[in-house]
């Protein structure tokens, strides 16, 4: 999707930019979504020849943000609300993740430690 890292930093580069967050959406890391995402800015910066133009802050994860739970919470007792009362009881939340391959688990990678 646009912008490309590529095509972000070089407007970065033309606004003059000296500091910024590297924000993942992803709220709980992992190799593969975070980690991939952040190494391919690290790429693109270094490919433009960044690495001295801008000083970086970093949002890795936030799986235990109040905000985060917050709004999961909200989203929660909203659609419970649609539900009869009579009915709440019987009501079950399912929750579900993405899986990560066993080789990246047993490399260490904290997605399933952060997820579960």
């Amino acid at each position: 999707a646009h912008p490309l890292t590529e095509e972000a930093l070089t407007q970065m580069k033309a606004d003059g930019v000296k500091r910024a967050v590297a924000f993942s959406q992803f709220p709980h890391w992992s190799c593969t979504t975070t980690g991939s995402s952040m190494n391919e800015l690290w790429r693109q910066v270094k490919n433009l020849g960044m690495e001295n133009d801008v000083k970086w802050s970093l949002i890795d994860r936030w799986p235990l943000h109040t905000k985060f739970l917050d709004a999961v919470i909200d989203r929660m007792e909203s659609k419970l609300a649609e539900f009869d009362l009579n009915a709440k009881d019987k009501v079950v939340i399912l929750f579900s993740a993405h899986s990560v391959p066993m080789k990246v688990v047993e490399k260490g990678d904290v997605y399933v430690n952060e997820v579960s």
